[in-house]
């Protein structure tokens, strides 16, 4: 997810006859058409009503160490694995409202709540880097839950525990075999050490040498632990825990995906925005409008850019080179 804070890149613009008669979309000039420098970003908006406001250094670069893409794709990163982020104001305007503020690590700032479940607020403390500071100087933004570390921690075991067996299976110098005994009975001890030298000898390309021994090779393959099947099926339960469209991924059809052509390709990214991406973003803006932002303003980001982005950005085939420009009212939904 960290991947909301990055640009996308910019599509290339090939002659048609140098792209086997394609020819890219352009994108119109007038009320309705959309400039890539604001194509390209996600961008914020600071909203009075429905006019438009000056977003400030708090939605622009509230962190002078690093850009706002990289500080809001870290701030999508804490909440979807801890639950929760925050924010420390560095500086306020003339009128007391923050203006600067930089993304606190997990772990470096903590919360402590009063027992009394009838105080107005709960919040009796602060504390960042171990020190005590005033509520007002941190913005906390919160998810409904406790991010999948908690709450996806056993998907998130079973597909590191089938990670290492893969990687295991993978390892293995030779098939799994058995070494069978048919002369003198020897102890543990001595059946250790020739295991030992024979896996060693395997290894480095030497003969083994078996004296009243002989060696059983056993069948088992990658699709006898059906790896490949649980690999696909673990690619699904993570791509479901964090909301992101099965084809996204490139997880296994048995998960419900379906190919990535040229007709759903919009219609995936809309669904990634408002499945996957929306539940984050809406946290944020409830955040900083309500902890951060003069009363009667509200801040909203503006994803309307980025899906008509990804509609008209695509290469689509023209009947001649003469053919007129396709343009977003005329390209397919």
């Amino acid at each position: 997810m960290r991947l909301l804070g990055r640009r996308p890149p910019a599509p290339a613009s090939p002659s048609p006859r140098a792209n086997g008669g394609l020819a890219p979309i352009t994108f119109p000039s007038g009320p309705y058409g959309i400039s890539r420098e604001s194509a390209v970003q996600l961008s914020v908006d600071r909203l009075r009503g429905e006019e438009k406001l000056d977003p400030g250094t708090l939605l622009t670069q509230p962190d002078p160490d690093t850009t706002w893409p990289a500080m809001v794709g870290w701030t999508v990163d804490d909440l979807i694995f801890y639950g929760q982020a925050a924010w420390y104001v560095l500086r306020r305007d003339s009128d007391g409202n923050p203006s600067r503020a930089r993304r606190l690590p997990p772990g470096s700032w903590a919360v402590r709540l009063s027992s009394d479940y009838g105080r107005l607020s709960r919040i009796e403390d602060i504390s960042v880097g171990g020190q005590s500071v005033a509520v007002d100087d941190v913005i906390r933004i919160a998810t409904p839950g406790n991010g999948i570390l908690y709450d996806g921690a056993a998907i998130v075991l079973a597909a590191l525990e089938l990670q290492r067996s893969a990687d295991r299976f993978a390892n293995v110098p030779l098939p799994a075999g058995v070494l069978t005994n048919t002369g003198q009975e020897i102890g543990p001890d001595d059946a250790a050490e020739i295991v030992t030298a024979f896996d060693a000898a395997r290894e480095s390309g030497a003969t083994a040498f078996l004296q009243s021994m002989t060696y059983e090779r056993t069948q088992l393959n990658a699709a006898d632990l059906q790896l490949v099947e649980s690999v696909a099926a673990m690619d699904t339960r993570l791509a479901r825990l964090l909301n992101v469209p099965v084809s996204m991924v490139a997880a296994s059809p048995t998960g419900s995906a379906h190919a990535q052509l040229y007709a759903n390709v919009p219609q995936n990214l809309t669904q990634l925005v408002q499945q996957a991406v929306a539940p984050y973003l809406v946290c944020i803006e409830d955040a900083i409008t309500f902890q951060a932002t003069p009363r009667g303003q509200n801040v909203v980001f503006n994803t309307s850019d980025w899906l008509r982005f990804a509609q008209v950005s695509m290469v689509l085939p023209q009947s001649g080179a003469g053919a007129p420009p396709l343009t977003p009212e005329g390209a397919p939904q």
